[in-house]
Order: C-alpha cells, then structure tokens, then sequence
C-alpha cells in the first residue's frame, strides 16, 4: 500500500497521491 511506502519514507508526498 502507498501509505505504508510513504510511513517508511520510500516515496514522495507526491507519489502517494
């Protein structure tokens, strides 16, 4: 899921939306 990605840092704010 994006959210758990974006929780650890793997991607930008940007990417999860």
């Amino acid at each position: 899921m994006l959210k758990k990605r974006y929780a650890r840092g793997e991607i930008d704010k940007e990417e999860f939306e």
